[in-house]
């Protein structure tokens, strides 16, 4: 008899008795038929490949979901959205595309470690799968960025979903014992408007976004052709700072303070004033912000206490006998960093000038973004002579207990309750009361924006120590501030 063979390779699934688990199996196996191609033996293995099968599913998640939030990857997220966006031409329909940022997972990544971070992330993502709903796709595009795509029924609000997305992440957030606002910024795009394709559309809704944290974060906007424009310019204008640093081209303007029981110059503060050739003047909230982003924010702080450090000597040098002490602002990204006492301490030596002789403003912000190191930070610059003073009291969030701890020695009044307190009880109450609390502390006060004799009279009235604001003068080239201000 003839024998012909056949080979069949086969995987399958096989349930074990119990019928609550199952086992892969690959068979291998060979039949051979007689010479009418009929049938006659078949033999071949069996071998067990659960934990290859096993293997192949983990990677083929790794490959398409992400590994923390279990959310599908850019990759796969973008798939999904894309036949969810070809559905939707097919129908006619609409869909919204959201370009979610977290404002604070940064910092509290970086100040709380990587494993609160995790935890974060995936509460985040729980979150948002709550908010979907099921219906529509949610990815984790990387970092701390999200995206939402859904479509949109007739009549639908378009920012309905952003909306709520932006509330379900301004909640607080629990980890352990600790409690975290992380809040997001969102940025919105169209189908079909804005775009057909779900890069182009993602594209668009990161610029709405990046307007949404220009704003301040915790909000959502719609995608409009201006908004590419203006982000154009900030990109422009970040290169163009990190050139200005690296080349000294800004310069430091100066606005008195003064002295309420004498009417007498106590001291100034140096503000950063940048004039670029192309552009002019540019607004120090727009070059301030944009450092941020860029993280530049600490090289502009200390270019500012260096050209601060260095006016003083210049001003010492040119034999004004008692130059004014010189206010320089601290970021909170400069407050926790580990090695700022040491940097600052190196600017006042290499200009030979004494740390008593410059005034460190930190907002109250920056001192509650994390008390305990602020503090020990405070603590350095303090015993190395600096004065320290806190910079727009009230409107931050420190307890009396912890404005207790922290070594200052001024209270500087936010020049929005200033600007109020003569027609809003509220703006009043505040001055009020925080006067009270710097006196019982034995703190000294400094009223910001005083703009009119009403004003002053009002601060006076209420034992405010020093003001500063365009009632006197606004902020000066230091040659100007040295002829109206300061004597030989």
């Amino acid at each position: 008899m003839e024998k012909r063979a056949c080979h069949w390779p086969y995987a399958f699934e096989m349930r074990i008795q119990d019928g609550t688990s199952a086992r892969w199996v690959d068979a291998l196996g060979t039949i051979e038929h007689d010479v009418t191609g009929k049938p006659v033996r078949g033999y071949g293995t069996l071998l067990d490949i659960t934990e290859r099968k096993r293997t192949e599913r983990r990677m083929e998640k790794l490959a398409f979901f992400d590994a923390l939030t279990g959310l599908p990857n850019r990759f796969h997220g973008i798939d999904l959205a894309q036949r969810l966006l070809d559905i939707a031409g097919q129908r006619g329909q609409q869909a919204t595309v959201l370009f979610v940022d977290l404002d604070r997972f940064k910092e509290i990544n970086d100040s709380q470690g990587h494993l609160v971070g995790d935890d974060l992330l995936a509460e985040v993502a729980r979150r948002c799968e709550r908010t979907l709903g099921g219906d529509g796709v949610v990815a984790r595009l990387g970092g701390d960025e999200f995206m939402f795509v859904r479509t949109l029924a007739e009549g639908n609000d378009t920012m309905a979903l952003a909306h709520e997305v932006c509330s379900t992440l301004a909640s607080p957030m629990r980890v352990d014992d600790l409690c975290f606002e992380v809040g997001a910024s969102v940025g919105v795009a169209l189908y079909p408007t804005h775009g057909h394709s779900v890069d182009e559309l993602l594209q668009r809704a990161d610029i709405a976004m990046y307007q949404a944290k220009t704003q301040g974060g915790g909000n959502c906007q719609l995608y409009d052709a201006q908004m590419g424009h203006r982000l154009q310019r900030r990109i422009a204008l970040g290169v163009k700072l990190e050139e200005a640093l690296a080349q000294s081209r800004l310069e430091l303007h100066f606005q008195p303070k003064i002295a309420l029981d004498s009417y007498a110059l106590y001291g100034v503060e140096a503000l950063a004033r940048w004039h670029d050739e192309e552009w002019g003047w540019v607004s120090p909230a727009e070059f301030i912000s944009v450092a941020e982003e860029r993280g530049l924010i600490i090289a502009l702080g200390d270019w500012s206490l260096d050209a601060a450090a260095r006016q003083w000597r210049a001003w010492s040098s040119a034999g004004i006998a008692q130059p004014p002490v010189i206010a320089v602002n601290v970021s909170a990204a400069q407050m926790m960093s580990d090695s700022f006492s040491e940097r600052a301490l190196a600017i006042m030596r290499a200009h030979g000038v004494s740390p008593r002789c410059i005034e460190l403003e930190i907002t109250e912000s920056a001192l509650m973004h994390d008390p305990a190191k602020a503090k020990r930070v405070a603590s350095q610059l303090v015993e190395q002579g600096f004065t320290l003073s806190i910079d727009d009291f009230g409107t931050g969030y420190s307890s009396l207990a912890r404005l207790q701890s922290f070594p200052v020695s001024r209270l500087k009044i936010d020049m929005s309750f200033v600007r109020g307190m003569l027609s809003e009880p509220g703006s009043l109450a505040i001055v009020t009361a925080v006067i009270g609390l710097a006196h019982a502390l034995k703190l000294r006060t400094v009223a910001e924006g005083v703009e009119t004799q009403s004003q002053l009279d009002k601060l006076r009235d209420l034992h405010c120590d020093e003001v500063q604001g365009y009632l006197f003068s606004k902020a000066v080239p230091a040659a100007e501030l040295a002829r109206d201000w300061l004597t030989l």
